[in-house]
């Protein structure tokens, strides 16, 4: 922060985080980042506790008496079956019903639970999907020492080579680029152009990239070769 003296003169002054706060900041960052890679975690223990045997005695002898009267009663409790939880517990949960749910939801919008997924671990074998924060890290990683940006969809060593996909799990980590490298040149996998397509989540980042920078620069989107867009191919 600069500000002019009463001769001229000016001064400033420059405020340095510490080197033990900026690593302990790394470090929350990135378990954050973990935790966020596990996902949703439903609890499947019991709710609402069922009823006991001398309440559900209640229930029939009422039953009994009304019956006997000539009065319309249920044969017992109107509840479905309670679930054994373990131990003696009895009740009700959310969980199965949460469950055929999901089933359902897998069954009708498979494309879209598969893109849900790429966000966490499987929580089954904990093997990081395509889209955590992890995976992410990992390519980035990648990418600044050189090394070619693998996917799930198998692509070779040269990074222009790889399946042209449609955003689908089928298509890797990157829709059917061959890295990030090649999403970000613009246009599709291999090619340049004003527009990022077909890379999900990053080549939203990327055109929102170009029309923050459009705007206050009035330049071409950047990374283009089709209206003299700046960036990396020596545009300006």
């Amino acid at each position: 922060m600069a500000g002019g003296g009463g001769k001229g003169g000016s001064e400033s002054t420059q405020t340095q985080i510490p080197a033990w706060l900026e690593d302990a900041s790394k470090d929350v960052v990135s378990r954050g980042n973990a935790v966020g890679d596990i996902g949703y975690t439903p609890y499947m223990g019991p709710e609402i506790a069922a009823f006991n045997k001398a309440q559900e005695a209640a229930f029939n002898n009422n039953a009994a008496m009304a019956s006997d009267l000539g009065l319309q009663a249920p044969a017992g409790p109107s509840m479905p079956g309670a679930e054994h939880f373990g131990n003696g517990v009895w009740g009700y949960g959310s969980y199965e019903p949460w469950k055929a749910t999901m089933e359902r939801f897998r069954e009708e919008r498979p494309g879209q639970a598969a893109m849900i997924d790429s966000f966490f671990i499987d929580p089954v074998t904990g093997e990081a999907g395509d889209l955590t924060t992890r995976r992410i890290m990992e390519a980035r990683q990648m990418m600044e020492s050189g090394q070619p940006v693998s996917a799930g969809g198998g692509y070779g060593p040269d990074a222009n080579q790889g399946p042209v996909g449609n955003g689908s799990a089928s298509a890797g980590l990157f829709g059917g680029y061959s890295g990030i490298g090649d999403m970000m040149d613009g246009g599709g996998p291999g090619r340049s152009g004003s527009s990022y397509q077909g890379g999900g989540a990053i080549s939203a980042i990327g055109n929102a990239r170009n029309d923050i920078s459009q705007a206050i620069t009035g330049r071409s989107p950047l990374g283009g070769n089709d209206g003299g867009g700046g960036g990396g191919k020596g545009g300006r």
